[in-house]
């Protein structure tokens, strides 16, 4: 138990002096030598490590053959007929929940100003909304489509020369009947905000506690809106397109 309590004791101060959050690693020196093209080198000791085996086996062939003169395989490989070959009936999958154009009727009907993004085809639907709706479609995706369960929230950068915006998204599950729903509003990069939607599901908490932190999006109303990965006094935001930190090693193109 001593050494346990020990180890423990050592591996806290490793975390907190050399390979915390903080200081995820050191920048060593460049070594002078060049590890040069490894796939190659593999693959010639492969070749090498192949005819040495070949040449082994080559004297217990020669001892077979002498042994056995006249033996023939008997395996020949056949290839069935087509019209030999069992015919498979085709299964046509069962659709699960609500279809598509039920559930993009519903929308269209509370939500005029709501789009596809994306294809109407598509498996799961994935509606555009107004930033200003995000919290009404939530509880609509709740109480009128069945969704009971929210999967994820995260956002996406869509970065460009002029600032670009990011999209939030939600993804909404029916536990009860199966199908999905997805749903995106855009928020400007200079000052990110859209309402939460903790006060429907309250799942959203941490989900998008996490989106906070890792692209800087303010969600008006939560209940808790602070880092959930980074210390407090981190600076940036690691998911951001445009994020920089000096412990980043590139990798170099070319």
């Amino acid at each position: 138990p001593e050494a346990l309590f020990q180890g423990i004791l050592k591996l806290r101060e490793k975390i907190f002096t050399t390979e915390g959050s903080r200081n995820i690693w050191k920048e060593g020196e460049i070594r002078a030598e060049d590890d040069g093209d490894r796939w190659s080198k593999v693959a010639a000791a492969w070749a090498e490590l192949e005819k040495i085996k070949d040449e082994e086996m080559k004297v217990a062939r020669a001892e077979f053959k002498e042994k056995n003169p006249d033996y023939k395989s008997e395996f020949k490989a056949k290839l069935k007929p087509k019209e030999d070959l069992p015919a498979l009936e085709r299964v046509v999958p069962v659709a699960v929940g609500r279809s598509n154009t039920e559930i993009l009727d519903a929308v269209k009907r509370e939500f005029s100003s709501a789009t596809v993004y994306g294809s109407e085809t598509a498996e799961i639907l994935d509606f555009a909304v107004p930033v200003e709706n995000w919290t009404s479609f939530a509880k609509f995706a709740q109480d009128k489509l069945g969704c009971d369960y929210l999967i994820d929230i995260t956002a996406v950068d869509w970065i460009a020369a002029d600032s670009g915006h990011f999209d939030v998204v939600a993804q909404f599950l029916s536990l009860s009947e199966g199908h999905k729903v997805f749903a995106r509003c855009s928020v400007p990069r200079d000052n990110p905000e859209v309402s939460s939607i903790t006060a429907i599901y309250p799942a959203a908490e941490w989900k998008e506690r996490e989106v906070f932190d890792m692209f800087g999006i303010s969600f008006e109303g939560h209940p808790d809106l602070r880092r959930i990965f980074t210390e407090e006094d981190f600076v940036g935001y690691p998911l951001r397109k445009d994020f920089e930190n000096p412990h980043i090693i590139k990798k170099p193109v070319g």
